[in-house]
């Protein structure tokens, strides 16, 4: 299943605050090759908060992060888990259109002026795109 990140690159999000191309790039790179390709990128049925959550919280796995020019947004190929959580999200979605949602990000970094710098993915989640910033 392919879920949108809610972050755009170069465009502000409704919080005001704007991820740059190659800071976008850059945290997204890093998240997919030290997390996503070691099979470590499992997301919550919400916004996380926290850096680590219990196990038994995940719902999906993240197979996959790619770019799609056309939509100047990143793409998450995720994996609906078979535990209660991931069951949960697995109802839900059949309840409504899938791109209804969005993957959510917890991160670091800091904000200068409205711009995001320095900027790393720890963890993710997933939410209706009416509640994402």
């Amino acid at each position: 299943m392919k879920v949108k990140f809610n972050l755009a690159p170069d465009v502000p999000n409704k919080n005001g605050t704007i991820y740059p191309r190659e800071e976008l790039k850059k945290a997204i790179e890093k998240y997919n090759n030290e997390d996503v390709k070691t099979g470590r990128a499992l997301g919550l049925n919400h916004q996380p908060t926290e850096y680590v959550f219990p196990l038994s919280d995940a719902s999906f796995k993240v197979k996959n992060i790619e770019f799609s020019e056309s939509e100047n947004y990143y793409v998450a190929d995720i994996e609906i888990l078979p535990t209660p959580k991931g069951k949960e999200l697995e109802g839900i979605l059949k309840k409504i259109d899938e791109g209804d949602y969005r993957i959510v990000t917890y991160s670091m970094g800091t904000v200068e002026n409205g711009v995001i710098k320095d900027m790393q993915i720890v963890s993710v989640g997933i939410e209706p795109k009416e509640n994402c910033a």
